[in-house]
């Protein structure tokens, strides 16, 4: 899938809304190299904002469940879906299996997955398997999730994680 045509998908999901309330676009390798900022001339365009913005709070979208494993999605992206999902209701099983959303160096979830997942209380399924996740990324995602009181987050997965 080219950038065009993934971010068209996006905009038709965040404009005009469907009926899909499951969306699968796992696999699709290229979608990570899609999510970084594009420069053009002197232009700046946020590929990841434009993409996830149809999970945005006042989005016509109705997706419940989000497949994007193995999509090759890196921390800056990861970062840009976080941020939206803070206002967003409506979903609630996140699938981010194999990608590399944890920082390469440390091994820890951007800060925006912390702050959402200390106060969002809609999602209930979430998994990280396979993200580079190390052993502080752990305590901060747990620490995230032990102060949030209204959580209603019920399976975490994040298995084969070789890099702790």
């Amino acid at each position: 899938m080219d950038a065009e045509n993934a971010l068209n998908i996006a905009t038709q999901l965040r404009n005009q809304g469907s009926t899909i309330v499951k969306l699968d676009m796992s696999r699709n390798g290229n979608i990570g190299n899609i999510l970084v900022r594009q420069r053009q001339g002197g232009d700046s365009r946020d590929n990841a904002q434009l993409f996830f913005s149809f999970l945005a709070g006042g989005s016509y979208s109705n997706v419940a469940s989000l497949d994007l494993s193995g999509d090759d999605i890196r921390d800056n992206a990861g970062s840009a879906l976080a941020k939206v999902l803070e206002h967003n209701a409506k979903l609630l099983d996140i699938n981010l299996a194999s990608n590399k959303i944890a920082q390469t160096a440390n091994g820890l979830l951007p800060e925006s997955w912390t702050d959402l997942l200390s106060k969002q209380r809609y999602i209930t399924r979430l998994d990280l398997s396979s993200n580079g996740i190390k052993y502080m990324g752990l305590q901060r995602l747990f620490s995230a999730i032990a102060s949030n009181k209204d959580t209603n987050l019920k399976v975490l997965r994040l298995e084969d994680r070789k890099s702790v």
